[in-house]
Protein backbone atom coordinates (compact mmCIF):
# COMPACT_ATOMS: atom_id res chain seq x y z
CA UNK A 1 0.00 0.00 0.00
CA UNK A 2 1.19 3.55 -1.11
CA UNK A 3 0.41 6.95 0.65
CA UNK A 4 1.04 9.87 -1.35
CA UNK A 5 0.16 13.52 -0.19
CA UNK A 6 2.16 16.47 -0.20
CA UNK A 7 4.46 15.49 -2.69
CA UNK A 8 4.92 17.20 -5.84
CA UNK A 9 2.35 16.79 -8.94
CA UNK A 10 4.81 14.64 -10.81
CA UNK A 11 5.51 12.90 -8.37
CA UNK A 12 2.03 11.64 -7.71
CA UNK A 13 1.94 11.06 -11.32
CA UNK A 14 4.77 8.98 -11.66
CA UNK A 15 3.37 6.85 -8.78
CA UNK A 16 0.37 6.07 -10.53
CA UNK A 17 2.48 5.85 -13.73
CA UNK A 18 4.72 3.53 -11.95
CA UNK A 19 2.00 1.38 -10.63
CA UNK A 20 -0.11 1.16 -14.37
CA UNK A 21 3.39 -0.18 -15.67
CA UNK A 22 4.10 -2.93 -12.84
CA UNK A 23 0.24 -3.66 -13.74
CA UNK A 24 0.76 -4.40 -17.64
CA UNK A 25 3.73 -6.04 -17.27
CA UNK A 26 2.42 -8.24 -14.88
CA UNK A 27 -0.59 -9.27 -17.12
CA UNK A 28 2.28 -9.19 -20.36
CA UNK A 29 4.19 -11.55 -17.79
CA UNK A 30 1.28 -13.77 -17.26
CA UNK A 31 0.21 -13.82 -20.95
CA UNK A 32 3.49 -15.15 -22.06
CA UNK A 33 3.55 -17.79 -19.27
CA UNK A 34 0.14 -18.68 -20.72
CA UNK A 35 2.01 -19.56 -24.32
CA UNK A 36 5.23 -20.93 -22.47
CA UNK A 37 2.76 -23.03 -20.90
CA UNK A 38 0.98 -23.97 -24.03
CA UNK A 39 4.15 -24.23 -26.37
CA UNK A 40 5.49 -27.13 -23.70
CA UNK A 41 1.55 -29.14 -24.40
CA UNK A 42 2.93 -28.75 -28.36
CA UNK A 43 6.36 -29.68 -27.74
CA UNK A 44 5.48 -32.75 -25.37
CA UNK A 45 1.95 -33.75 -27.51
CA UNK A 46 2.58 -37.12 -29.28
CA UNK A 47 4.14 -36.50 -32.43
CA UNK A 48 4.07 -40.58 -34.04
CA UNK A 49 0.73 -39.21 -35.41
CA UNK A 50 1.63 -36.18 -38.06
CA UNK A 51 4.37 -36.95 -40.98
CA UNK A 52 7.69 -35.73 -40.85
CA UNK A 53 6.91 -32.18 -43.47
CA UNK A 54 3.88 -31.56 -40.49
CA UNK A 55 6.51 -32.11 -37.80
CA UNK A 56 8.79 -29.46 -39.35
CA UNK A 57 5.94 -26.96 -40.02
CA UNK A 58 4.59 -27.06 -36.97
CA UNK A 59 8.61 -27.23 -35.19
CA UNK A 60 9.04 -24.22 -37.65
CA UNK A 61 5.37 -22.11 -35.74
CA UNK A 62 6.61 -23.22 -32.43
CA UNK A 63 10.42 -21.80 -32.99
CA UNK A 64 8.66 -18.49 -34.36
CA UNK A 65 6.31 -18.19 -31.48
CA UNK A 66 9.21 -18.82 -28.93
CA UNK A 67 11.36 -15.86 -30.35
CA UNK A 68 8.22 -13.34 -30.47
CA UNK A 69 7.53 -14.41 -26.50
CA UNK A 70 11.42 -14.08 -26.02
CA UNK A 71 11.29 -10.52 -27.63
CA UNK A 72 7.95 -9.66 -25.88
CA UNK A 73 9.48 -10.25 -22.79
CA UNK A 74 12.21 -8.35 -22.90
CA UNK A 75 10.32 -5.42 -24.63
CA UNK A 76 7.42 -5.52 -22.28
CA UNK A 77 8.43 -6.75 -18.64
CA UNK A 78 11.92 -6.26 -18.47
CA UNK A 79 11.88 -2.78 -19.60
CA UNK A 80 9.88 -1.21 -17.17
CA UNK A 81 11.89 -2.71 -14.62
CA UNK A 82 13.84 0.76 -14.89
CA UNK A 83 11.79 4.27 -14.71
CA UNK A 84 14.39 6.09 -15.08
CA UNK A 85 15.18 6.12 -18.58
CA UNK A 86 12.15 7.86 -18.92
CA UNK A 87 11.76 9.89 -15.42
CA UNK A 88 14.83 10.75 -14.33
CA UNK A 89 13.94 11.72 -10.72
CA UNK A 90 15.42 9.55 -7.24
CA UNK A 91 12.47 9.08 -5.67
CA UNK A 92 10.34 8.13 -8.22
CA UNK A 93 12.74 5.87 -9.26
CA UNK A 94 13.11 4.20 -5.66
CA UNK A 95 9.55 3.92 -5.25
CA UNK A 96 9.35 2.31 -8.75
CA UNK A 97 12.35 -0.13 -7.87
CA UNK A 98 10.66 -1.03 -4.62
CA UNK A 99 7.13 -1.34 -6.11
CA UNK A 100 8.94 -3.91 -8.82
CA UNK A 101 10.40 -5.54 -6.13
CA UNK A 102 7.76 -6.37 -4.20
CA UNK A 103 5.81 -7.73 -6.79
CA UNK A 104 9.36 -10.12 -7.65
CA UNK A 105 8.50 -8.98 -11.55
CA UNK A 106 12.44 -9.29 -12.70
CA UNK A 107 13.17 -12.48 -11.00
CA UNK A 108 9.34 -14.04 -12.32
CA UNK A 109 10.81 -12.28 -16.12
CA UNK A 110 14.15 -14.21 -15.19
CA UNK A 111 12.00 -17.63 -14.72
CA UNK A 112 10.16 -17.20 -18.02
CA UNK A 113 12.88 -15.99 -19.73
CA UNK A 114 14.82 -19.53 -18.68
CA UNK A 115 11.38 -21.51 -19.83
CA UNK A 116 11.38 -19.99 -22.67
CA UNK A 117 15.45 -20.57 -23.37
CA UNK A 118 14.56 -24.27 -22.38
CA UNK A 119 11.90 -24.76 -25.01
CA UNK A 120 14.07 -22.92 -27.77
CA UNK A 121 16.83 -25.81 -26.91
CA UNK A 122 14.22 -28.25 -27.09
CA UNK A 123 12.44 -27.21 -30.57
CA UNK A 124 16.00 -27.01 -32.25
CA UNK A 125 16.65 -30.53 -30.42
CA UNK A 126 13.92 -31.84 -32.42
CA UNK A 127 14.68 -30.25 -35.27
CA UNK A 128 17.66 -31.83 -35.68
CA UNK A 129 16.41 -35.04 -35.27
CA UNK A 130 13.67 -34.52 -37.67
CA UNK A 131 16.57 -33.74 -40.33
CA UNK A 132 18.55 -36.58 -39.09
CA UNK A 133 16.01 -38.98 -39.72
CA UNK A 134 15.07 -36.90 -43.13
CA UNK A 135 18.75 -37.58 -44.02
CA UNK A 136 18.50 -41.46 -42.73
CA UNK A 137 15.17 -41.95 -45.19
CA UNK A 138 17.05 -40.14 -47.86
CA UNK A 139 19.92 -42.04 -47.50
CA UNK A 140 18.38 -45.32 -47.52
CA UNK A 141 16.29 -44.20 -50.54
CA UNK A 142 19.03 -43.50 -52.64
CA UNK A 143 21.07 -46.99 -51.59
CA UNK A 144 18.07 -48.12 -52.60
CA UNK A 145 17.69 -46.85 -55.90
CA UNK A 146 21.50 -47.62 -56.71
CA UNK A 147 21.10 -51.16 -55.42
CA UNK A 148 17.84 -51.70 -57.83
CA UNK A 149 20.75 -49.87 -60.87
CA UNK A 150 23.18 -52.65 -60.11
CA UNK A 151 20.54 -55.21 -59.89
CA UNK A 152 19.31 -54.02 -63.95
CA UNK A 153 22.95 -53.50 -65.00
CA UNK A 154 23.91 -56.97 -63.84
CA UNK A 155 21.16 -58.79 -65.52
CA UNK A 156 20.70 -56.52 -68.48
CA UNK A 157 24.36 -55.66 -69.82
CA UNK A 158 25.36 -59.42 -70.21
CA UNK A 159 21.97 -60.15 -71.75
CA UNK A 160 22.46 -56.89 -74.37
CA UNK A 161 25.80 -58.37 -75.55
CA UNK A 162 24.54 -62.17 -75.28
CA UNK A 163 21.87 -60.66 -77.84
CA UNK A 164 23.85 -58.29 -79.57
CA UNK A 165 26.15 -61.16 -80.32
CA UNK A 166 23.52 -63.55 -81.61
CA UNK A 167 21.87 -60.62 -83.59
CA UNK A 168 25.01 -59.93 -85.80
CA UNK A 169 23.89 -60.17 -89.57
CA UNK A 170 27.02 -62.22 -90.92
CA UNK A 171 27.21 -63.15 -94.67
CA UNK A 172 26.84 -66.76 -95.46
CA UNK A 173 28.84 -68.13 -98.03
Amino acid sequence: VSGLCGHQDYTENAAVLSAALTVAALGDLRETQDAVLESMRLIRQDSDTQDRASRRVALGKLSEQLANLQMNLSQHVESVADIGLWIPSLRVEDYHRNLVQSVRLVDRSDLIGKSIARLTAIAIAKAQALETLDSAVSDHRRRSWALVAALLSTVAIPVGFILAFFGINAPQE
